[in-house]
């Protein structure tokens, strides 16, 4: 196990920008698995801004299927009366993807997504609307530990598409969500919008989703090592779905290739620190998001530097303010989730549980 971490201000991004329906069978993961910590170690600590994307809400898609024209050797842009804004993934196209990335087709497709993960865009894979995500061949073997998993609160990755010769980018082919967005950017409206009365309700079902979808991935062995509200997608039924495995870990695997890159302030304390995370480390960051729906806003705002949060969460317990509001209450979980010690936080079956009987 590595003991604290030194210098991690060489190793951090300069500045920090923080950012379900009814009658579901809740308890139909299968039987929750005692799990021990895994054995890595991880080498590096470069943890990524918060970057927020703002919500475009139902844009009209402009349709650009683009045509490889033999004669001139290029792709010749054939625009329809009626446009879906969709990039056609025959093999030119992911081969010049693969090498020049998207920017040569911007003009060709829907930018879904974007940040330090990369981006992802609107795309046809097999005659199927898909989200594509372009990722560095350095990430690639961390998303495929999503290749598999079939869960209604996890976005399915439908394949990964490499090639040994290509130099730059791989494709990760996903389903497509029509109209979702994120769950940052959810909270966001809400925050800013009029109080509504059944918030609270829908906030229920949010926690719900998002833990039967955590408990799914630690049964099938996978740690997804960078929960937060950017990386959890709320579709237009109002059901999240956790997305974005560029992060995870396979439990267990002790490889030693893996490069922690997970934002600072849904970070454990233990890894923060140094440590192998666990699947106590998400649970972790499960808490800080249920501290987030409670209050709708990010946490550690006050904080400019992810530094100044590295220190006061590992060394000295910080955790977000909040206030005790009766014992039927949300603050209960969270603040069991976010235990100092890992092995006092709950596992992922036990919040499920635990949120049946609670209210925000």
């Amino acid at each position: 196990m590595a003991g604290p971490l030194k210098n991690v201000s060489t190793l951090l991004s300069p500045s920090l920008r923080t950012t379900l329906s009814p009658s579901r069978n809740l308890l139909s993961t299968p039987k929750h698995q005692r799990i021990t910590s895994c054995a890595i170690t991880p080498r590096k600590l470069n943890f990524s801004p918060n970057l927020r994307l703002p919500y475009q809400g139902k844009v009209p898609d402009i349709k650009v299927d683009l045509i490889f024209d033999k004669s001139k050797n290029n792709f010749q842009n054939e625009i329809s009366p009626n446009p879906t804004h969709v990039l056609d993934l025959n093999s030119p196209i992911k081969q010049d993807l693969a090498k020049n990335g998207l920017q040569p087709f911007r003009k060709c497709t829907k930018v879904l997504g974007q940040g330090s993960f990369g981006v992802v865009f609107k795309g046809r894979h097999h005659g199927e609307v898909v989200a594509v995500k372009l990722v560095t061949k350095e990430t690639v073997n961390q998303e495929k530990n999503a290749l598999g998993l079939n869960h209604r609160n996890v976005i399915n990755t439908i394949t990964v598409i490499e090639n040994p010769d290509w130099q730059a980018y791989n494709l990760v082919i996903m389903e497509y969500l029509a109209n979702c967005r994120s769950l940052q950017d959810t909270l966001d409206a809400m925050q800013a919008g009029p109080l509504q009365e059944d918030n609270t309700n829908l906030l229920k079902l949010f926690a719900i989703d998002i833990t039967a979808g955590l408990a799914y991935l630690h049964h099938h062995g996978v740690m997804h090592l960078d929960l937060k509200p950017k990386n959890i997608l709320v579709s237009r039924e109002n059901v999240c779905k956790i997305c974005d495995f560029g992060n995870s870990l396979k439990i267990g695997d002790s490889s030693g290739q893996f490069n922690y890159t997970g934002t600072v302030i849904y970070t454990a304390p233990e890894v923060l620190m140094g440590k192998s995370p666990t699947t106590k480390s998400d649970i972790y960051s499960l808490g800080l998001i249920f501290w987030q729906l409670k209050y709708l806003k990010s946490p550690f705002q006050e904080y400019e530097r992810n530094e100044s949060i590295i220190y006061n969460v590992g060394k000295n317990n910080l955790r977000p303010k909040y206030q005790e509001n009766g014992t039927n209450c949300i603050v209960d979980i969270f603040t069991k989730c976010w235990d100092t010690n890992p092995d006092q936080r709950p596992d992922a079956l036990q919040v499920l549980k635990m949120l049946e009987k609670f209210t925000f």
